[in-house]
């Protein structure tokens, strides 16, 4: 019905062109507009609103939707509209605020693993850089700081808190150093890969009162300026990501080669073979021995053939075309405060220049490998499982306690403040017809948006609510309900497509854009595509006053309201005959 859409987006403009809409929102904004056209109110009163003030709910659910009517009459309101039970209690003081609202589309949550949690995704880098990085995924509560990380990782990894640093790395840059009390949600938010590393003993972390000041340096892996393809366009040949270490403000330009290389020896052209690069773990060697080797790679006057030098980069962390650069000397007598002073500059930032054997060595393959946590793949496992779940489910889902937000927060009468409060929302009566609209879009809690596929299951025939009404008018009615109508989205976030099935006199029929094909299987009706359901009730006449649980049984009999439909049919016919007449 092209016609119709466009007719539609002239009097609402979010659903002009040919971007994504979603059909439950054009159902909605349709609902609503065809009460005002049909609405047999035309000057609304003004009510105040009713609060229960411990008054039963039966009278206060009357008087509330006695001043909806007072405001609200059409067709649409007769059909289609319920009434909920909301109840909002203070965390402080237990004051209980209760109203009853009305409603046209129940919008029902799908139940989920982690709606309490975070997943956070990290790489760990070991101090013992023989042992390849881990990558690891570890679950916490949604509200928690880097702090808390910081002790579930310890506790994974067995070593002590105080070693941890953890940064952002973006580009193989470290863009931030993230700190105990940065928002773990805000921190997964953010740009870049987050790195957990293990800096050994580190006076930095340790707050240990020492004669020497310490501090963190981040430590940039480029390839050596002859095998570089461009020597002006560092940033682009930056070949593994940033390592950082803690240094004494005292510690000789000779020993900070020393410490590099003996993080990155199994990484650089030596004689003598070294086991394969890309085992988990590599044999040890003693420091006498790393220091011989090292005396022997890199002598006074041979510049030229060491495997890597030391360089500060004068624009640090901004990674501008370099011009000229500082080489750090292999020099016992000046520190690296002194080099710094001399040089006029308080940069931390190094390039680390590695002496590749050959482009895509086994060694520039394995500097930047890592391996998989277990907990990691755990984790993984349990959040990508695709959960089947009966409507059943969503309903309790949706009755539960639920914490408000800060930027939910309600305002208590008692305590004079906003509060972050519980509320629970209840179904209190039920419509004519029952659309229930499934809440298969939602914002992780990363920030991004995604659709859930779970499958809900849901009957055909015979919807027994009875359980989810609060009213006492369920002693008198039955709250039965029978499928007519479903609505599908088919894609993701990115690109989609809605079709429909509808029954229609007893046979049930397949809505594809322009095709309508007979559906030879009632068992495609729910399937994990399903998205809006519409629902009619089944009046006592129509089950010989007989009730019945939720049956998941497609069935092959006729459709949810076929006696219902036929009589309308007859007296449709019927008033045609008569206005002809």
């Amino acid at each position: 019905p092209w016609q119709f859409k466009k007719t539609v987006g002239k009097f609402a403009p979010q659903f002009m062109g040919y971007q994504q809409h979603d059909s439950q929102e054009l159902l909605s904004y349709l609902l609503d507009g065809l009460h005002e056209d049909l609405n047999r109110i035309q000057h609304k009163p003004y009510l105040p609103a009713i609060e229960s003030e411990n008054r039963p709910d039966d009278d206060v659910a009357l008087e509330s939707w006695q001043a909806f009517r007072k405001r609200n009459d059409s067709a649409i309101v007769d059909l289609f509209h319920g009434q909920y039970k909301s109840k909002i209690t203070c965390p402080d003081c237990q004051k209980v605020s209760i109203t009853f609202d009305p409603f046209s589309i129940i919008s029902l949550p799908i139940p989920t693993n982690d709606s309490d949690e975070i997943k956070i995704h990290l790489y760990y880098i070991y101090n013992d850089l023989r042992i390849l990085p881990d990558k690891l995924i570890i679950p916490l509560p949604c509200d928690s700081e880097i702090g808390v990380l910081r002790k579930e990782l310890a506790k994974k990894i067995a070593v002590p808190c105080t070693r941890l640093a953890f940064a952002l790395i973006s580009d193989n840059k470290i863009v931030d150093l993230v700190s105990d009390r940065a928002s773990a949600l805000q921190v997964q938010r953010k740009t870049g890969f987050l790195f957990a590393f293990d800096l050994g003993h580190n006076p930095v972390m340790e707050e240990k009162v020492t004669d020497d000041t310490y501090q963190l340096t981040q430590v940039m892996i480029s390839r050596s300026p002859f095998l570089r393809q461009s020597p002006t366009k560092l940033d682009e040949e930056l070949i593994s990501y940033s390592r950082l270490f803690a240094f004494s403000s005292s510690i000789s330009c000779k020993e900070i080669y020393f410490q590099f290389y003996c993080r990155f020896r199994l990484f650089i052209r030596r004689e003598k073979a070294s086991p394969s690069p890309l085992a988990r773990k590599l044999p040890e060697i003693d420091e006498e021995e790393l220091r011989t080797e090292f005396a022997a790679l890199f002598r006074v006057g041979g510049e030229e053939f060491w495997p890597f030098r030391v360089r500060i980069h004068p624009n640090g962390n901004s990674m501008k075309p370099m011009v000229t650069e500082i080489l750090m000397p292999l020099s016992d007598t000046f520190n690296y405060e002194e080099i710094l002073r001399k040089h006029g500059t308080n940069q931390e930032a190094f390039y680390l220049d590695v002496c590749w054997l050959e482009a895509g060595d086994a060694s520039l393959e394995r500097i930047n490998k890592c391996e998989e946590h277990p907990s990691a793949s755990r984790n993984s496992l349990r959040g990508s499982e695709m959960v089947d779940f009966d409507i059943e489910q969503c309903f309790d889902h949706f009755s539960k306690d639920e914490k408000l937000g800060k930027d939910d927060e309600w305002y208590c009468g008692h305590c004079k403040q906003h509060k972050q409060a519980s509320k629970k929302l209840d179904l209190y009566e039920l419509p004519e017809i029952l659309t229930i609209h499934f809440k298969r879009f939602k914002t992780t809690k990363r920030g991004f948006r995604e659709k859930m596929q779970n499958k809900i299951r849901f009957p055909i025939k015979r919807l027994d609510m009875s359980a989810y009404v609060l009213s006492n008018a369920k002693k008198q009615k039955k709250y039965i309900y029978n499928l007519y109508a479903v609505a599908y989205h088919f894609g993701s976030l990115a690109g989609g497509h809605y079709t429909a099935n509808c029954i229609n006199g007893g046979t049930w029929w397949d809505f594809n854009d322009s095709h309508v094909t007979k559906l030879e299987n009632e068992s495609e009706i729910t399937s994990r595509h399903a998205y809006v359901l519409f629902y009619r009730r089944v009046h006592d006449e129509e089950t010989n006053g007989v009730t019945s649980h939720n049956n998941y049984t497609n069935g092959n009999g006729n459709g949810p309201s076929d006696s219902e439909s036929s009589e309308e049919e007859k007296e449709d016919e019927r008033s045609r005959q008569e206005s002809r007449g």
